[in-house]
């Protein structure tokens, strides 16, 4: 059977993929019920600020992707100035308000990175709650009226790039995770109570600059399922305890996936595979290079500015995508220059950490173990092309993640088999995660140019670019043939 024919005769049972299936009109939490994936909808391809713009709207910043329950979209946003955190809920029909909550907080969620954001988190919805995450106060549960219901109170979160998981409800259940600076750990909630059900805490691992965090839980009829900086581990509903757990190095940006069988983990590492570790010259090299006075050091003034710790090439779009070697980092003598002796002891330690590296990969875990199943349920099914932050994506037993600088893999999750590596044209750093409807995929990087490829063919094919006028880090959503398109400024509605 043919790889075009075999997409078309899957895609109708693909839902079967995930726990649950997501419906025409509702999309309830981050990338809805199915990992970004709608079986079909008839959303337009060319589309743009004037063409097919069924309505956009000015909103305060935020990152969260809209979440949309029968009709109404709903968005989380901060205004910085203020100290105001924001939920939305709009009608997705015309655009219009139809409420809006303001929540002020005398300290907002401290993070280091320029590109996070205090509403990074989506908002989770069954019609009849509507539940906000800020990591600067806690969790917010709302009537579909917009009354308060109950506050969940927490710390205000410090981290490097945001404590910015989404919440989920299951069996009129809240969970989310939280990854902050000397405190990780998911937590289960009453929803109709904001009562705590039980906490599990998860040992705090390395730098708070290499850990982010912000990974959504997925839940199926028998456990949770969370991808934390530890690995991935599943959790019983009612009471918290671990079933299984996968030991893994990650940074746990992306969320998971989830088939019948088997879920799937992209781990990232800032220094995962070969690409993202950059070699340190020879001193005899780096004297050529830098030493401007033939003084046999290198000053302040000659260190050069292409020395890094990691390097994504591939990224550089966002700030601090690459931290640089300074010279206070090998001048230990603190005397304003380098010499042969610091610089040969920095390369020694440098190299020596480099061999403790772990690889990181896409892990495919086998569902149904029983304690530590590293060894026994765990399969390492690709080592290149990870991505950071975006999640991947299912469709007919296929696979797709998405990496900085558009580089677009598809893994055979039957076989475990890299069907292809190929760029898409999108640039830069991508933040997003791509979105599966039908046979289009829809790729966001974060200069905000859309892409959509279709991927029935051996090959993807793209369909159409648009450049929007502002950042795109939020997840697009696809409901009931509309396109959503979440900037840092505006909330597009694309529609035929």
């Amino acid at each position: 059977m043919s790889f075009r024919l075999s997409l078309i005769c899957a895609l109708g049972c693909a839902i079967l993929f995930s726990s649950t299936a997501v419906t025409a009109d509702n999309w309830p939490s981050f990338r809805g019920t199915s990992d970004g994936f709608v079986a079909e909808s008839d959303i337009p391809t060319e589309f743009g600020p004037g063409n097919h713009e069924a309505w956009s709207i000015n909103l305060p910043r935020g990152h969260s992707s809209p979440t949309v329950w029968n009709g109404t979209v709903y968005l989380t946003a901060h205004t910085p100035k203020t100290n105001t955190l924001h939920v939305y809920a709009i009608d997705g029909e015309t655009g219009a308000e139809s409420w809006h909550k303001e929540i002020s907080v005398n300290e907002v969620e401290n993070f280091i990175h320029p590109d996070g954001s205090a509403a990074a988190s989506s908002i989770a919805t069954n019609g009849t709650h509507v539940i906000a995450y800020f990591a600067s106060s806690g969790i917010y549960c709302f009537n579909a009226d917009g009354e308060q219901l109950w506050h969940f109170p927490m710390e205000t979160a410090r981290s490097y790039s945001g404590a910015s998981s989404s919440p989920i409800i299951h069996n009129n259940i809240v969970y989310v995770q939280r990854v902050a600076s000397g405190s990780t750990f998911v937590v289960a909630i009453n929803f109709n109570t904001g009562k705590q059900l039980w906490r599990h805490d998860f040992p705090v691992l390395g730098r708070l600059g290499s850990k982010s965090g912000a990974a959504t839980v997925r839940a199926t009829d028998k456990e949770l399922i969370v991808h934390n900086t530890t690995g991935v581990s599943a959790h019983d509903l009612k009471t918290g305890e671990i079933i299984w757990s996968v030991r893994a190095a990650t940074t746990a940006t992306s969320s998971l996936v989830l088939t019948d069988t088997h879920v799937y983990a992209a781990t990232y590492v800032q220094t995962g595979e070969e690409a993202l570790r950059p070699d340190l010259p020879a001193w005899e090299t780096l004297l050529k290079l830098a030493d401007k006075d033939n003084d046999q050091n290198v000053s302040a003034a000659e260190f050069p500015r292409e020395l890094f710790w990691f390097r994504r090439p591939e990224g550089e779009a966002s700030p601090q995508s690459s931290p640089r070697i300074r010279i206070n980092h090998v001048d230990f003598n603190k005397d304003g220059k380098v010499g042969e002796q610091e610089w040969n002891g920095f390369k020694k330690r440098f190299e020596s950490n480099r061999e403790n590296v772990t690889d990181h990969g896409l892990l495919a875990i086998q569902l149904g173990g029983k304690g530590d199943v590293t060894k026994t349920h765990m399969t390492v099914v690709e080592k290149q092309g990870l991505p950071e932050v975006p999640s991947p994506v299912i469709g007919n037993s296929h696979l797709f993640m998405v990496k900085n600088g558009g580089i677009l893999t598809c893994i055979d999750i039957k076989t475990n088999q890299r069907l292809y590596r190929q760029r898409l044209g999108t640039t830069g750093t991508h933040f997003a995660s791509p979105v599966l409807t039908g046979n289009l995929l829809i790729v966001c990087d974060g200069t905000g140019q859309i892409m959509i490829a279709d991927i029935s063919g051996e090959r993807p094919k793209v369909v159409s670019k648009t450049l929007l006028d502002d950042r795109v880090f939020a997840t697009p959503t696809v409901v009931d043939n509309t396109l959503y398109i979440r900037t840092e400024s505006k909330l597009y509605a694309f529609r035929k």
